[in-house]
């Protein structure tokens, strides 16, 4: 049998008639009926959620009741409260003062009155800490300072001293009772390179009363020094009066002593709601600062140090610094090990077990500036969060991609996302359609939820950029596009509750080059750390392989093999990636070998390993490993069912790219050789998930697989600004495709696709940053379209095939019923031609604080570019009389209103008849039932951004005169306002505002051809 088959063609909609309560779907194996109820009315906790910011807790009943009610309007779920700096000069209630807590409570109330969830920041700003941490249990630090000096001869003065720049903690701030405490006093001979580490001598001994007199053996020496320091560091976002100190977040005893301190406050105030309405607890990406060419410590670092790794660090510490050897790299790796370790028990166990013992769960967003290696951290946390917006086709490998592998791999349900946050550096730019792009590359890289940053509580009805936040969108009653937000939540939750069925299906796993990069380097420092992947993300996934990444935890002690696949609780990966990976554990390059020798692939890029990690049985443990890789790499694998290990030096593996905001779209850059080869040895293990119409490589169409039970659930988004029209093979086979459209709800079937090799072939349709689901279900086709030019096929029966054309020209379906194939042919002629709308445009723009402009004019203009208009944030009515002839108003013909640019949002009428709103590219609307004969008015309603009107103020606006007997007058309470004031009143570069057009009317002819049968 033939099977022509025209990809340019994409499926017809269906509304589905099922109705039901928005409740959980069970885990496993969920029913179509009750994915089709929790799609429909998604629960609250798939609906987006918002970082709800209380200034100085500046908030009254009345202000909370309205604004929950305005983001439950708009379709929120839930909210995180955090206490942030104060703004008003009076007005303010303390953290967790009897009045503050008098608020929360009520917001819990109304929040479940709302069907909403309620989440607090454990503390105030961010970071654990707050102003009752005693000084023993704050923020610390190991410090060196040291000394040089030729002997021999005598050293005959104090220890040296580490001082703390001005810069870093200026003043004298009060801190611990064993500052300056002298955790080891070392000296060892200098060489050019850093230090000689069989020289290292412990000076204790020498040390009386303060001073140290020390014999300096002959040559050149360094004297160390290596004392406690308190950082001094305050918990971020505060200008509280009482100083919220950080706690040592290294000190199991200091976290425990502030979660049930703190804990028991909330308890006390709402334990009742916990697992109830009060659903997280949350602890925010971690922002603990050491202090210059420090390592944060605590009093029994080294004490746990040798428990743990079984020998002294104590005459060693030198190696955090310098290099004193061939050891150097395996004390650096036992040292971040450790502290791993460390960061996990002392703090990320300690939140979570409170969280757990009181039926709340810990969401912890575990990257950046802590010690505990992302993915055991994702792991490790109830609910782990990331973060980093992207507005383009971006696979973020660190965090994003490896905080889901996280949730993957030790089996947590739920991944959320600090959203939006720096789509633009400028504020009051962002528009509903690109956070609706950043929501689709969160969510293709495995986000489940969305956390808003972020709804800022004010009692002012209008914009206030000197008592506002110096990051985030605005996305609050401020907003000029406030009112049509609950598209983009409505959208939002379908996604989130799609994908948050069954489990990620994935084929390769990357491991985590952690290992290699803890024998490197212990002092981080206030980096970032993300670890180096290269543009090996982007290359599996734009090439139809998506990944998880998975470290030494997994592979040593979760993983098992079967089928010549890693299995990780029910996940399966046929292939590993070894990204310039220079050391790795013996154990995790031990279970690699015997993957490979039961049939698994591996693939080393850049480099092969060459050495084990840690100091104990190093010697040992270095030749075994490089006997694994000669087998492996060099000799090969052998035997009945083995697989193989591939290399491939000429694969570089570079840094991470790390560029959150506002990035302008590129295409995805042309493959490289060695990137083809790596392509190549792929697709011999295993077929693409989702491969594009000749293999070709992504530049924005993309994907994200879950398997719930027999279901197979694609996520396709086009993170792109052009349209996408092309076929895409997805690896199922014997179930048909549905298309559940999360823009509108939506489900039908697709009836034009085809079987393909390795799958099943379908035909994609999607405008520049369009997105649709893909569920293909078990069952025989009794129909399938194979050929058409119809541009969209409605409906097929036995009787008749409906569908539409765009233009003049024949029409050719073949289809397939009962097993008879049935072919039927029409002409579509007489078809009238799209037309622009000209004429007299009557304009009115008029809004608070804007004089009413008010002018007729036959082009249509960017507000941003008139002096007039330049400065006008809000909505604005265009209305236009216009004639329809005849011929446009006829059976089987539809018209289309394309109102070309805009900017941003677009309400649009028809003789009185409220079509919709267009709010995302192409900017089209179905008028049909509305168009008449002769004489139409149209009226649209566009509304823009608060930048322009921002942009074109004189002075940062007074407190509002009904809010100063409650607020305050003053206007500089907060630091920051008067410097984002200035710079957003001084902005030029605007964004295009208003209806631009051209605006057309688009005939589409709709057809039926008869068949027989």
């Amino acid at each position: 049998m033939r099977y022509p088959f025209h990809r340019r063609q994409f499926l017809g909609w269906a509304l589905s008639a099922t109705v039901g309560l928005g409740k959980r779907v069970r885990a496993g194996s969920p029913s179509i009926d009750e994915l089709r109820t929790g799609w429909l009315r998604p629960a609250r906790s798939y609906r987006p959620h918002t970082r709800w910011w209380w200034p100085g807790g500046a908030v009254t009943k009345d202000g909370i009741t309205w604004q929950l009610e305005q983001m439950r309007a708009q379709g929120m779920g839930g909210v995180e409260i955090m206490h942030a700096w104060r703004m008003y000069a009076k007005g303010n209630l303390p953290y967790l003062s009897t009045e503050w807590l008098e608020m929360a409570r009520h917001a819990v109330r109304k929040a479940r009155e709302l069907d909403m969830e309620v989440a607090f920041t454990f503390g105030p700003g961010w970071s654990f800490g707050e102003s009752r941490v005693p000084p023993e249990q704050r923020s610390k630090v190991l410090a060196p300072a040291w000394v040089d000096v030729t002997g021999p001869g005598i050293y005959d003065e104090s220890p040296p001293r580490y001082l703390t720049p001005e810069t870093v903690r200026p003043g004298k701030l009060e801190t611990g009772p064993d500052e300056d405490q002298i955790v080891a006093l070392l000296a060892a001979r200098r060489r050019e390179d850093g230090l000689n580490g069989n020289s290292i001598t412990d000076l204790t001994p020498y040390l009386q009363d303060g001073r140290l007199r020390w014999p300096i053996p002959a040559g050149e020496w360094r004297v160390m020094a290596f004392r406690i320091k308190y950082t001094g560091q305050q918990n971020q976002a505060q200008n509280e009066e009482q100083t919220p100190w950080v706690v040592d977040h290294m000190s199991k005893k200091a976290v425990e002593a502030y979660c049930d301190r703190l804990g028991a406050i909330f308890v006390q105030a709402f334990g009742q709601e916990f697992g109830r309405t009060i659903d997280t607890f949350f602890c925010d990406s971690f922002e603990i600062h050491p202090l210059p060419n420090t390592l944060l410590w605590s009093n029994d670092t080294l004490a746990g140090f040798q428990r743990n790794q079984g020998y002294s660090l104590t005459p060693l510490l030198p190696a955090i610094w310098w290099d004193i050897g061939e050891k150097t790299p395996k004390i650096r790796y036992d040292v971040n090990e450790y502290l791993h370790q460390v960061g996990l028990e002392a703090t990320f166990r300690t939140f979570v077990d409170w969280c757990a013992r009181h039926n709340a769960q810990a969401r912890i967003q575990p990257h950046y500036r802590f010690t505990e290696e992302l993915i055991e951290g994702a792991g490790t946390a109830t609910r782990p969060e990331t973060e980093v917006t992207t507005v383009r086709f971006e696979v973020v490998t660190d965090p994003r991609k490896a905080t889901a592998a996280g949730a993957h791999l030790y089996g947590r349900e739920i991944v959320s996302a600090e959203a939006y946050t720096f789509i633009h550096h400028e504020h009051y730019m962002t528009t509903l359609e690109e956070m609706k792009i950043a929501a689709d590359a969160f969510l293709r890289d495995g986000v489940t939820q969305f956390y808003d940053c972020g709804y800022l509580y004010s009692p002012e009805m209008e914009v206030a950029p000197s008592r506002d936040l110096p990051w985030a969108n605005g996305i609050s009653h401020w907003n000029t596009w406030w009112k049509h937000y609950h598209h983009l939540t409505q959208y939002n939750s379908r996604c989130c509750f799609l994908l948050r069925q069954g489990r990620f299906a994935g084929d390769v796993l990357l491991y985590s080059p952690q290992a290699t990069v803890w024998t490197q380097k212990v002092l981080f420092g206030s980096e970032r750390r993300v670890m180096p992947y290269g543009n090996l993300g982007k290359t599996l996934v734009a090439n139809g392989y998506d990944f998880d990444l998975i470290n030494d935890d997994v592979l040593r002690n979760r993983a098992r093999i079967g089928n010549g696949r890693i299995q990780v609780r029910d996940l399966e990966y046929r292939v590993v990636i070894l990204p310039k990976i220079q050391a790795l554990p013996l154990a995790t390059l031990e279970f690699l070998a015997k993957f490979v020798r039961m049939g698994g692939e591996l693939v080393a890029l850049h480099e092969l390993p060459s050495s084990s990690v840690g100091l104990r049985g190093a010697d040992a443990n270095d030749r075994r490993v490089r006997e694994i890789v000669q087998e492996l790499f060099v000799s090969g694998v052998r035997g009945p069912g083995a697989g193989r290990a591939w290399y491939l030096p000429e694969y570089q593996v570079g840094e991470s790219v790390f560029g959150p905001g506002p990035e302008h779209y590129k295409p995805t850059a042309p493959l490289s050789a060695a990137q083809l080869r790596l392509l190549d040895i792929l697709r011999q293990s295993v077929a693409q998930d989702f491969a594009l119409e000749g293999n070709v490589q992504s530049d924005g169409l993309t994907f994200i697989h879950r398997k719930a039970g027999e279901l197979d659930i694609y996520f396709v988004t086009n993170l792109q600004p052009k349209p996408s029209r092309t076929a895409a093979r997805f690896r199922v086979a014997g179930k048909r495709p549905e298309c559940w459209d999360p823009m509108t709800g939506r489900i039908a079937p697709i009836l034009h696709y085809r079987p393909a090799n390795a799958g099943v072939e379908v035909p994609l349709d999607l405008p520049p940053w369009g997105s649709t689901f893909v569920v293909f279900r078990p069952g025989a086709d009794a129909i399938r379209v194979s050929r058409t030019n119809l541009r969209e096929v409605r409906n097929v029966t036995p009787a008749a095939v409906t569908g539409s054309a765009a233009g003049n020209g024949s029409i050719f379906v073949e289809v397939a019923h009962n097993g008879r194939l049935q072919t039927a042919e029409g002409q579509v002629s007489g078809m009238p031609d799209a037309f622009t709308l000209t004429g007299a445009w009557k304009i009115v723009l008029e809004g608070k604080h804007f004089p009413r402009v008010e002018r007729t004019a036959v082009g249509l203009f960017n507000w941003s570019e008139d002096a007039a208009t330049r400065h006008f944030s809000g909505t604005a009515s265009y209305q236009l009389d216009f004639e329809l002839a005849p011929a446009y108003i006829r059976e089987g013909l539809e018209l289309a209103l394309d109102l070309g640019a805009v900017g941003v949002v677009a309400e649009v009428s028809l003789n009185g008849q409220d079509l919709g709103v267009c709010w995302m590219q192409p900017y089209r609307i179905d008028i049909t039932g509305a168009a008449r004969r002769g004489q139409n008015r149209l009226q649209v309603l566009v509304t823009n951004t608060l930048a322009n009107y921002v942009a074109g103020l004189r002075s940062a606006p007074e407190v509002p005169a009904d809010l100063v007997s409650h607020y305050g007058a003053q206007t500089d309470v907060y630091p920051d306002g008067a410097r984002i004031a200035r710079i957003e009143m001084a902005r030029r570069n605007l964004p295009a505002s208003g209806l631009m057009g051209p605006v057309r009317i688009v005939p589409e002819q709709r057809v039926t051809i008869k068949l027989e049968g």
